[in-house]
């Protein structure tokens, strides 16, 4: 019996001690389960982060690339684009930003010429004007010197039936002229 009890004794103890461990490593289980799962879990949130982090990092710039281009399309030519960012997405803003640039660059010289061409169009209506009138004044003054170039040829006839009148008069009045004066000289 003593053999009995001290194997008892020996087996409390060794279920003690082996209760004991199996406490000892579930506790360490569970605190190992604990830090993966934390782990996992800020894992799991990091990744979150680093995924919406990416895709602002994408999806502000070309929101910011559609918001001037809508701007555009209205007609709005005063739109700035600052983009620090070297990716692909900010050399998409520099170069939309370049465009707008050059595009408004060129819009401006065409403003220039149209209101060049309207300036000289004013010019052109101004002069047709003028010459209108200096044409009526030159046509009114051809006419004036039609009217009198007529009245000079009118005359010129009168004059030229006149001396024909005369000149057929004249050789008779010459020739009365001499009867006349031979009867007052026989007289």
């Amino acid at each position: 019996t003593e053999k009995i009890n001290l194997m008892k004794a020996v087996e409390d103890h060794l279920s003690g001690e082996l209760l004991a461990l199996v406490e000892t490593l579930d506790r360490r289980a569970r605190t190992a389960l604990a830090f993966a799962a934390g782990l996992s879990g800020a894992g799991v949130l990091f990744g979150i982060w680093l995924g919406i982090a990416v895709a602002r990092s994408i999806v502000r710039p070309i929101d910011a690339a559609l918001h001037a281009a809508d701007r555009m399309a209205m007609g709005d030519l005063t739109v700035q684009i600052s983009c620090a960012a070297t990716d692909e997405t900010g050399r998409m803003l520099s170069a939309i930003g370049n465009m707008i640039g050059r595009l408004t660059h060129t819009i401006g010289e065409v403003r220039q010429a149209s209101h060049r061409l309207h300036d000289s169009a004013g010019h052109v209506a101004t002069t047709s004007q003028s010459l209108s009138q200096v044409s009526s004044e030159q046509a009114a003054s051809v006419e004036e010197t039609s009217a009198s170039v007529e009245q000079i040829a009118a005359s010129v006839n009168l004059n030229s039936d006149n001396s024909q009148t005369t000149g057929t008069i004249a050789p008779q009045a010459a020739q009365d002229a001499g009867a006349g004066g031979a009867a007052v000289r026989e007289t």
